[in-house]
């Protein structure tokens, strides 16, 4: 929140391991579900903080419409303060932050809003957290020169993470900071519900998204809400927010459409950098019926030893499938849920629908909303199951005339007594998967030049590859790219395909004749962000 100011100046505080959080939380929380509150101060222990300010702070805009709301849903005045902690992984001599020198911005580890509002009428007095960025989870170390490293977790991808400013100080007297990190937000049963968390989490953590601030009195405007009450939002209304922002949205039901695992539909845009807030359902055994919940799936741990993938095919279990989805590595969803925190990570298989989804009576998936540009009319999921079917074809059907060792081996992995092959989807920009492809190839036909330049704004790339090249290089065997912004019509009837290779040949557009290609190897996967200095 960058435009929050404290009521006075504040030092910094010690906050090494003799320090209690709870003695810290018991202080600033009143009512219920601090839990996402000891979620912050555990990763706060984590990732080693030294040090903390507590500022209260004066009422800006942003707060003072969550004192209007919550008025309007009371029917009466409330009262409303908020604190805000801002944690270190140093903490200087002159135990001041002032000096950017003494405590720069790397040292910030994150901070958190904790809003408390008093109904005088009802007794009440409910505290949750308004606001809270941390840093992506990371091990940080101080050496003995004091120079601070920190390293993001191995095998964490955290696709949803921007950079966000934040302050410390008052009007008169205030340091700006910037934090890289997703966003958090907790709902408080008054002017949000957990939608409202999903919501901003998902609209203020994606830099390819890079929107403006969502905040709880927007959400409302736009639903035209003006009886604030706990009951929750529909489906139907996230889309119309969705909508409202200038974005489109790519949703599944997984209780209509049985056939589709939850996880398969949303990792070509979460691979993306595009969120997708994620429904789950259960048995309430208390009030004997079903009860929904919905959390922000900002990113995944990826397990590159993971057993299933191939073993679930090798040891023939069904149902039988035609290739094998990179979500199938991926062990863990990292997600935030406004009940329990941020960066918690969700086992891909606790709410899988391993029945019929209206007979399960445990936690299951039960839909899913990714967010995207308006521009892209093609759900990631449909791209990568018609690229299935494109690569088949032509794996299968293609003869060189010339040896080509790594065709052969992907003949084998199609073939229907493997079906042994690796697909990845991801959206990317036209011109940026032209400079991909040319960091590998010195030299291009002018044919092939005039193609890739004109290539669609947006694409679904599926990149195709061997299970142990994935895993072990990083790498692909060939790309099918199909046009994001084609039209339903168009991807109906086969016109959105844009290119595929594979070793030793390339195919533009619908164009049967094909082009020779010179790669012939297998080449690095197409990745939105620098690789990690830790990768397993």
């Amino acid at each position: 929140m960058r435009d929050a100011f404290a009521k006075q100046v504040q030092p910094l505080q010690l906050c090494t391991p003799r320090f209690s959080f709870f003695e810290l939380i018991d202080s600033i929380w009143s009512g219920s579900n601090n839990q996402p509150m000891h979620r912050f101060c555990t990763l706060m222990r984590k990732m080693n903080a030294r040090s903390f300010v507590q500022e209260d702070l004066e009422l800006n805009n942003e707060l003072l419409d969550e004192k209007y709301m919550a008025s309007v849903h009371c029917g009466s005045e409330v009262e409303l303060s908020a604190i805000r902690l801002t944690f270190f992984a140093s903490c200087p001599d002159s135990a001041e932050w002032v000096n950017e020198n003494d405590l720069p911005d790397d040292h910030l580890l994150g901070y958190a809003i904790i809003v408390t509002i008093k109904v005088p009428s009802k007794d009440r007095t409910p505290t949750f957290m308004l606001e809270a960025i941390v840093r992506p989870p990371s091990v940080v170390v101080l050496p003995p020169n004091d120079i601070i490293f920190i390293q993001p977790i191995t095998n964490y991808y955290l696709h949803n993470s921007c950079v966000s400013e934040t302050i410390l100080g008052t009007e008169q007297s205030h340091r700006a900071l910037k934090l890289p990190g997703s966003f958090f937000s907790q709902q408080n049963e008054m002017t949000s519900v957990c939608a409202h968390a999903a919501l901003r989490t998902a609209i203020n953590s994606s830099p390819c998204l890079n929107a403006a601030k969502l905040t709880n009195r927007q959400i409302n405007d736009s639903l035209g809400i003006t009886s604030y009450n706990a009951t929750g939002l529909s489906a139907d209304q996230i889309k119309r927010v969705i909508s409202d922002l200038g974005f489109t949205f790519h949703s599944a039901n997984f209780c209509e459409n049985t056939s589709i695992e939850y996880d398969h539909f949303m990792y070509p845009s979460l691979e993306s950098g595009f969120p997708t807030i994620l429904g789950m359902e259960t048995w309430d055994a208390k009030s004997h019926r079903l009860s929904g919940h919905v959390v922000t799936v900002l990113g995944h741990t990826i397990n590159s030893d993971r057993w299933e993938p191939e073993a679930r095919r090798g040891y023939g279990n069904y149902p039988i499938k035609p290739y094998i989805p990179t979500a199938e590595w991926c062990c863990h969803y990292i997600i935030s849920d406004d009940n329990y925190g941020m960066y918690s990570t969700l086992p891909a298989d606790a709410i899988r629908n391993f029945i019929v989804p209206t007979k399960n009576p445990n936690q299951h998936a039960c839909m899913a909303i990714s967010i995207v540009p308006d521009t892209v009319t093609l759900y990631g999921y449909q791209a990568e199951q018609s690229a299935i079917i494109i690569a088949h074809k032509l794996i299968n059907s293609v003869g060189l005339g010339v040896p080509n060792t790594w065709l052969d081996r992907l003949k084998s992995a199609c073939c229907p007594e493997k079906l042994n092959f690796v697909c990845r989807t991801s959206l990317r920009k036209g011109k940026d998967y032209w400079a991909h492809i040319a960091e590998e190839i010195p030299t291009f036909t002018q044919k092939q030049v005039k193609y890739f330049n004109a290539l669609p704004k947006d694409i679904w790339v599926s990149e195709v590859s061997l299970p142990n090249i994935f895993t072990g290089n990083k790498h692909k065997l060939g790309d099918i790219v199909i046009n994001a912004n084609a039209s339903p019509q168009e991807h109906l009837e086969g016109k959105s395909l844009a290119l595929a290779w594979f070793p030793g040949f390339i195919q533009l557009g619908n164009n049967i004749n094909l082009d020779t290609w010179p790669i012939t190897s297998h080449i690095p996967l197409f990745r939105l962000d620098d690789p990690p200095l830790l990768e397993w």
